[in-house]
C-alpha cells in the first residue's frame, strides 16, 4: 500500500536523491503517522478509562508520544531543507537529528512518568474490565502498527532517513507492548491473575528503551560516529580503481546530515607522474566517488617516492630505530616522498599483543625521536597501528595521540 501511496502523493518519486523528494517521502511517512496514532490514542484511552485497565491507557499515552514524534519529524526535516548560508555553508541537515534527539528526550519522560503510575497500580491493584470488542480493537492496534513499521522502515531505507528508522523501531516497541497488554487480560480471565501494573511496567520501560535507543544514534551522528565500513572499503576501492593511482590513507568522512556527507581522502601517486594527468584523474575519481556512494569527496594528491633502492635504505633505518626502542613494535608499511631535502615518511606500525594501550604512547613516542635524532632529514608520522592478532582494525587513539604523532 505504501508503494501505491508514495506513488500517488509524490511527483518523481524515483529521484530519492532530490531534496524536495526526500521532503515528500518524510511528510508522507509523518502525515501517516499523525492520522494513525491519533486515531489509536482516542481508541485505546476511551477503552483504557472504561476497563480501568493502566496498561491500555499506557500505551495510549504512547500512541501520543509518537503523534508528537511525526509532527517533530515534518519541522526537522522542513529546518534541515533550508539553503547552505554563510554561517552554515554545509547547510542545515543536522536539523533532523537534532529533532529526532528532542522526540527522544520527549518519550523517556512519558516513559517514566507511566512507570511511576504503574508501580502504583502494582502497590493498589485495581480490577480489569474488558470486554470482547476491547481486545478487536487491541488487535487491530497491533496490525495498524505493524503496517506503520512496515512503511516507515521501507522509506527510511529509501531515502537514507534516521527520523523514519526511529519511528519504525518505536512502532515495532508497541506492538510488543500491545501484544503485551492482551496477554494480561487472558492471563486474568483464565488464571484471575491482575498482572495488569506488571504489564504496564513492561510496556513503561519499553518506552523508555525506545527513547534511549533514538537518543543514542542521534548523539552519535551529531558527535560524529564511525563511518559504515562498507563505506570506507568503497571509497577506498575506487579510489584504487583510478589510474596511477599506487594506494590511499587517511580516509575522514563527516555527516551534515542524510545525503549531505563530505569526506576527504589522500591518493598516492608516482612522484615521476604528471600533474595534468593526475589531475584529471582525480576529478573523475571525485564525480564518480558521489555517483556511486553519495559522499562528496575532496582528494589530496600524495606524490610517493618510487625509487626502490632509496625506500629501502629509509626503511632499513627506520627499522633500525624501532629495535632500538623495543622488540615488541614492527614496521607494517612505510610510504615516502621528497620535499625540499627532507623525507617525509608515513609509517604503520605493529604492537605485540602483550603491550597495554597506555604503553604505547611512550613507546611510539621514543621511535619517532630515535628516527629523528639518527636521522636530521627525516620527518616521521604513524598513522595507524595495529594489534599482531588483528592486523584489519587500526588501535583508537585519542585525538591528543593522533597529533602528537
Amino acid at each position: 500500500m505504501i508503494v501505491l501511496l508514495i506513488k500517488k502523493f509524490i511527483p518523481n518519486y524515483q529521484h530519492t536523491e532530490n531534496r524536495a523528494v526526500r521532503e515528500s517521502y518524510s511528510i508522507l511517512g509523518a502525515v501517516l503517522g499523525i492520522l494513525c496514532n491519533l486515531s489509536l490514542f482516542a481508541i485505546k484511552l476511551t477503552i483504557g478509562l472504561l476497563a480501568n485497565s493502566l496498561a491500555v491507557i499506557s500505551d495510549a499515552f504512547n500512541n501520543l508520544s509518537d503523534l508528537g514524534f511525526s509532527v517533530i519529524a515534518i519541522v526537522g526535516i522542513k529546518l534541515s531543507n533550508k539553503p547552505a548560508d554563510e554561517e552554515h555553508p554545509y547547510g542545515h541537515g543536522r536539523y533532523e537529528y537534532i529533532a529526532s534527539l528532542i522526540l527522544s528526550f520527549f518519550i523517556i519522560y512519558v516513559g517514566f512518568a507511566l512507570l511511576k503510575s504503574a508501580i502504583d497500580k502494582i502497590i493498589d491493584p485495581q480490577p480489569i474490565a474488558m470486554n470482547t470488542l476491547s481486545i478487536v480493537i487491541l488487535i487491530l492496534s497491533i496490525s495498524v502498527k505493524v503496517w506503520m513499521f512496515s512503511y516507515n522502515r521501507y522509506i527510511a531505507k529509501t531515502i537514507n532517513s534516521t527520523v523514519n528508522e526511529a519511528i519504525a523501531k518505536d512502532s515495532l516497541s508497541d506492538v510488543i507492548a500491545t501484544s503485551a497488554i492482551i496477554f494480561s487480560v487472558i492471563i486474568m480471565q483464565v488464571a484471575h491473575l491482575n498482572i495488569d501494573g506488571y504489564i504496564a511496567v513492561l510496556a513503561s520501560l519499553l518506552i523508555v528503551k525506545a527513547g534511549f535507543d533514538i537518543a543514542k544514534q542521534t548523539v552519535d551522528l551529531l558527535l560524529g560516529s564511525e563511518p559504515d565500513p562498507e563505506i570506507v572499503e568503497e571509497i577506498n576501492r575506487i579510489v584504487l580503481s583510478g589510474e596511477g593511482i599506487i594506494g590511499s590513507h587517511d580516509l575522514i568522512i563527516h555527516d551534515y546530515g542524510p545525503n549531505r556527507v563530505i569526506g576527504s581522502i589522500h591518493a598516492e601517486v608516482p612522484d615521476t607522474a604528471s600533474l595534468k594527468d593526475v589531475h584529471t584523474v582525480i576529478d573523475e575519481l571525485e564525480e564518480k566517488l558521489e555517483k556511486e556512494t553519495g559522499v562528496h569527496m575532496v582528494i589530496h594528491i600524495d606524490p610517493v617516492e618510487t625509487d626502490r633502492a632509496a625506500i629501502q635504505q629509509v626503511k632499513k633505518k627506520c627499522m633500525h630505530s624501532i629495535k632500538s626502542v623495543t622488540q615488541g613494535v614492527y614496521l607494517k608499511t612505510l610510504r615516502m616522498n621528497e620535499e625540499k631535502n627532507r623525507y617525509m615518511i608515513n609509517m604503520e606500525l605493529v604492537v605485540a599483543n602483550h603491550i597495554t594501550i597506555e604503553e604505547i604512547e611512550p613507546l611510539t613516542d621514543k621511535i619517532y625521536e630515535h628516527i629523528q635524532e639518527n636521522n636530521p632529514c627525516y620527518s616521521p608520522k604513524i598513522s595507524h597501528i595495529y594489534y599482531e592478532d588483528d592486523m584489519d582494525m587500526p588501535i583508537e587513539f585519542s585525538r591528543t595521540l593522533e597529533y602528537k604523532l
